[in-house]
């Protein structure tokens, strides 16, 4: 049995070297030779067009309806059912309770006489039922909002990237993210969309240092999925790396910083909003607002561990577990978990301090849970990746086909094994 202590090494390491980023420090000096701890990105000043997003708009259209028309084709040649059962198809497993909760409300819904759906973050849900005013279908509602969320998610993180590297290097992200193996999930009765949207909107508009409406995309992120309030933590490390506000209270530059808090920091708060909404309505529904941690640790056997213990559990199902979940399920997201750590490492110097703290936080709390089903579906909002490996194969165009090509057969194999409900969550 593999003994996964040894990682603490390399994650420990990334910390220390994203806190010296931080700091503001861009060389170390050992042994007589100076470190580079940051790579300059290949920004230009060419300022992104309308021109360039309604291309972008293109392609992740034009991508979303691929996915769908092998959808199409898939069904009837597996003998899974026909086109007609393909809407119930992309709202298998969790989509189902979506829909549900949207048609019911989250106090009707119940199993056994409990509210179990309650761990399910209420932002999607409420958006397909305010939408079912206008269209009177709660499927087709549901679509509309992944699909537009998924596109307006490609502007952002599009418009993102160009602002800190080039349009060369952001229009590759947008394709490597939208061809990742699990991006399918962004055509799903998911969150995985609109998380995209809300996260890549806070992201950009941090890095703008506009954090008025950083934070509101933050609390409407935080009201779509926990990893929402990660935002809050990338936007402080934005403002201590571009502001060095520590460096002002040493300096005694008291009218600075707090200058600097009244019309930055005071924002900051604002993402919690989100989870504080989320608090009340789990309270208003079964009077205890975190109810739905309970449910988590009883009924979804989901809770925290170290990221270690968790690759431990993979482990123990790769070696026990029946073939057909080892090879869609297990397999798949060890291997991710160690690509995505490689990623990081490379791209700490690759990346702006902010899109490292980021990064790195996201990719150890989606790898530090008890019941690990869908690390492979959260990791399709790790943007920072996305961004490192196509800023790392800007001067080499043959890795960054291969990864493309790799990524969209993968994506083109998992489709057919998502609408059998093959393992993956």
């Amino acid at each position: 049995m593999p003994d996964f202590a040894p990682l603490f090494i390399p994650a420990v390491l990334a910390f220390l070297f994203i806190l010296i980023k931080l700091a503001g420090v861009r060389e170390l000096s050992l042994f007589g030779h100076s470190f580079s701890l940051f790579l300059e990105p290949s920004a230009e000043s060419d300022p992104v067009s309308a021109a360039d997003l309604l291309t972008v708009v293109g392609w992740a259209l034009f991508i979303r309806a691929l996915a769908y028309l092998l959808s199409a084709y898939v069904v009837p040649a597996f003998q899974i059912g026909d086109i007609s059962s393909l809407p119930d198809r992309w709202a298998n497993w969790d989509g189902s309770h979506y829909l549900n909760l949207a048609r019911l409300g989250y106090s009707d819904f119940t199993e056994d006489g409990q509210h179990l759906f309650l761990v399910f973050f209420p932002l999607y849900p409420w958006l397909i039922r305010g939408l079912h005013l206008l269209i009177p279908n709660y499927q087709a509602c549901a679509y509309l909002v992944s699909n537009l969320c998924f596109v307006g998610g490609c502007c952002y993180f599009y418009l993102l990237v160009a602002n800190d590297f080039s349009k060369k290097t952001a229009f590759r992200s947008v394709l490597l993210l939208s061809l990742f193996p699990f991006a399918f999930f962004f055509g799903a009765v998911r969150t995985e969309s609109l998380f995209f949207l809300t996260s890549a909107a806070s992201l950009y508009y941090i890095r703008k240092h506009r954090f008025f409406p950083a934070s509101v995309w933050g609390a409407l992120a935080a009201l779509s999925r926990m990893q929402g309030l990660l935002l809050a933590v990338a936007a402080a490390a934005e403002i201590i790396s571009a502001y060095h506000p520590f460096a002002m209270l040493k300096e005694k530059r008291f009218h600075d910083f707090w200058t600097l808090c009244w019309q930055k920091v005071i924002f900051l708060p604002l993402t919690a909003v989100g989870t504080l909404i989320y608090l009340l309505l789990n309270y208003h529904v079964s009077g205890n607002p975190f109810q739905f941690l309970i449910y988590q640790k009883e009924h979804w056997f989901q809770g925290s561990t170290l990221f270690t213990n968790t690759l431990q559990i993979i482990w123990n199902q790769i070696t026990s577990a029946d073939p057909d979940k080892i090879l869609i399920l297990w397999f798949p997201q060890f291997v991710l978990f160690f690509f995505g750590l490689v990623v990081l490492l490379i791209g700490i110097r690759r990346i702006p301090a902010t899109y490292s703290v980021y990064f790195f936080i996201y990719f150890f709390m989606n790898f530090s849970i008890t019941w690990p089903l869908s690390c492979g579906r959260y990791m399709t909002c790790a943007l920072p990746m996305f961004v490192v490996l196509a800023e790392s194969s800007r001067r080499h165009p043959h890795l960054h086909r291969g990864l493309l090509t790799a990524s969209a057969m993968l994506f083109a194999v998992y489709i057919p094994l998502f609408l059998m409900n093959l393992h993956l969550y």
